[in-house]
């Protein structure tokens, strides 16, 4: 494939038929396209894509960013097959605004969706649960929303991202609905991929409101502009996906980049790291009601990806009352009983320094505590707990690959928990 550019991009496999098949995007498309030559090493879903596509199709894209948000709109209008299978029980992910005096902006899975009878706008589907949150993140900066409740912004009380300047003051009454509807639209066509033409009409509403001595607003509209204009065409960190196939080389940068920041808390660090980082995360999570059907759960990334195929759950036997350090302790202490799984080179866990204290006690009753290194994160602050003499809290820029890549690690153990949980609520319902 010496033709393919090395820029971002969406590509399209393509039935003789000339039926799209899969639409898939990349940061770098020669290097992403490349990794599908051959049979070899692929899953069988991909094997099955790649015996019924004959044509290849891409277009280059500006920026990461663009090639997320024009995946999604492809995928929505075209709707391949192979798109609409996701491994596991994964779903697609959506973002949505609801239909409301002040719209929230809500990141929902398909099966969240009927909860919302009343939507206003649905934009997806995204395959990544990270690149959508680095989405929804970006495009806060420059059209700021308000996700507090109907009963906060009535009794106007103010939601946490007020206090950051994320929020323009819908909870607190400081915006009218007329100007909220103005950051809306200019979200809903960011999240529709029309850069280009939102950035002309904000140009021209900025001279208008110039022109009228408006020029309080019409700051507002210039810092809109530049930041549209940073977002679109920064480098965004961004660590590549997709829903067949392998993943770029990112995953690797992202895996030493955590090593590096983690190295000086490690207090044994194999000299094996530098070459393969953390080639197996561990990551677990507690999902209980009251003590009720508790599940603990364990994810593996190998290599920085999802490895479902090491994927474990477990009942939680020994504690009836809900104590999640307690329950992770048990998890993992079960974990580790199971000599024949290979160890992992890092144990996240959700949660704080509670959490990291119950999974170094597990990993102490086999004398394991200063061979696996254990960090926590907490969802408040989206800070790495790590354990060396004493506790430290470190806190990596949001846009940071290796923080996001934690951050979906943790996410995946959640979500696997919660299933499981569900699954045990449903089976008493039906027993009793």
């Amino acid at each position: 494939m010496p033709s393919l550019p090395s820029e971002p991009g969406i590509y399209f496999f393509l039935s003789a038929k000339k039926e799209v098949l899969y639409i898939g995007k990349s940061g770098n498309l020669r290097r992403r396209l490349r990794s599908y030559r051959g049979q070899n090493g692929h899953d069988p879903k991909t094997k099955l894509l790649l015996s019924q596509a004959k044509l290849l199709k891409w277009t280059i894209v500006e920026s990461d960013l663009d090639a997320i948000i024009s995946e999604a709109e492809l995928i929505r209008t075209h709707q391949p097959k192979f798109n609409l299978r996701l491994k596991d029980d994964k779903t697609p992910l959506y973002i949505l605004l609801t239909k409301e005096e002040f719209p929230r902006v809500l990141m929902l899975r398909k099966t969240q969706l009927p909860d919302y009878p009343g939507r206003f706008r649905i934009f997806g589907p995204y395959t990544s649960a990270y690149q959508t949150k680095i989405v929804v993140r970006l495009v806060r900066r420059i059209f700021p929303f308000c996700n507090a409740t109907p009963r906060q912004k009535q009794h106007h009380i103010a939601c946490f991202y007020s206090h950051i300047n994320r929020c323009p003051g819908a909870c607190t009454g400081r915006i009218s609905p007329q100007e909220y509807a103005r950051n809306i639209n200019g979200l809903k066509q960011f999240l529709m991929g029309r850069r280009k033409s939102l950035a002309k009409s904000l140009k021209g509403e900025m001279q208008s409101a110039a022109k009228e001595l408006n020029f309080e607003r019409a700051r507002t509209i210039r810092d809109q502009l530049m930041m549209l204009e940073h977002v679109t065409q920064a480098p965004v960190a961004i660590t590549w996906l997709d829903g067949v196939g392998a993943a770029d080389s990112d995953h690797f940068q992202s895996r030493m980049n955590l090593w590096k920041t983690l190295a000086p808390f490690i207090e044994k660090i194999s000299a094996r790291f530098p070459q393969k980082p953390f080639a197996r995360i561990e990551a677990y999570d507690i999902s209980n009601l009251g003590g009720k059907q508790s599940a603990g759960s364990m994810v593996v990334f190998t290599q920085g990806k999802p490895d479902i195929s090491q994927y474990r759950r477990f009942r939680i036997r020994q504690i009836s009352q809900g104590n999640d350090p307690k329950m992770m302790e048990e998890t993992i202490q079960r974990r580790i009983a199971h000599r024949e799984w290979q160890i992992p080179d890092l144990i996240v866990v959700d949660g704080g320094t509670e959490q990291v204290k119950a999974a170094r006690q597990a990993l102490a009753s086999k004398g394991l505590q200063h061979s696996i290194p254990v960090i926590g994160i907490a969802k408040r602050f989206e800070e790495l707990v790590i354990f060396k003499q004493i506790f430290h809290f470190i806190r990596l820029p949001k846009d940071s690959a290796s923080l996001l890549l934690i951050m979906h690690i943790r996410d995946e153990a959640h979500r696997f928990a919660k299933r499981y949980h569900t699954l045990l609520r449903e089976k008493t319902l039906i027993n009793n």
